[in-house]
């Protein structure tokens, strides 16, 4: 069995789930079949796509606090160096700093691709539920019409036995005379 990171780093076809999510009623018993193993797949793609979004906010995080702490520190040399009295940087002068750095601007644009990512792997999801519980509805319709069909041969069977009871009833008894 497979480990969670093993897992992790699965790599998913999403173009083969996107081919997989329509149904039709001659492959209903293979797609019946196939669901559970193409949900696990995009439950792994949609906990990768969670996993990316983590990983890109904890970098973003880090990279706006090594660049806080480089401002500041820059911000202090300047103020020693200088003969007169230095205004301190504000930290709103900072995080406007931060912001404006490209490998902040560049992570921040990253993580919005991630939250997307992930909110398509999470409707993604959504779709092979809904998938699942169409494939119930169309079993369990298919199921009574096959039940349906088999009433109305019982139906017609009984009605040919009984037929058959009143012919030979008929035969026996005839109509006019006693019994």
């Amino acid at each position: 069995m497979k480990s969670f990171v093993e897992i992790l780093a699965e790599s998913i076809d999403l173009l083969a789930l996107l081919k997989e999510l329509d149904l039709d009623n001659e492959t209903l018993g293979s797609a019946a079949l196939n669901q559970g193993s193409l949900y696990r797949k995009c439950s792994t793609f949609y906990v990768q796509a969670l996993s990316d979004k983590a990983a890109l906010k904890g970098q973003l995080k880090e990279r706006e606090a090594f660049v806080a702490q480089f401002v500041r520190q820059k911000d202090r040399e300047r103020r020693a160096k200088s003969q007169t009295q230095a205004r301190q940087t504000t930290e709103a002068q900072i995080n406007e700093r931060v912001t404006l750095t490209p490998s902040v601007m560049k992570l921040r644009s990253a993580l919005i691709k991630a939250e997307a990512k992930e909110e398509w792997a999470r409707l993604l999801l959504e779709a092979y539920k809904m998938r699942r519980d169409t494939i119930k509805i169309l079993s369990d319709v298919l199921e009574d019409e096959s039940f349906a069909e088999l009433r109305v041969m019982r139906d017609e069977k009984a009605k040919q036995e009984l037929n058959q009871v009143k012919r030979t009833l008929g035969q026996k008894y005839p109509r006019g005379e006693e019994l």
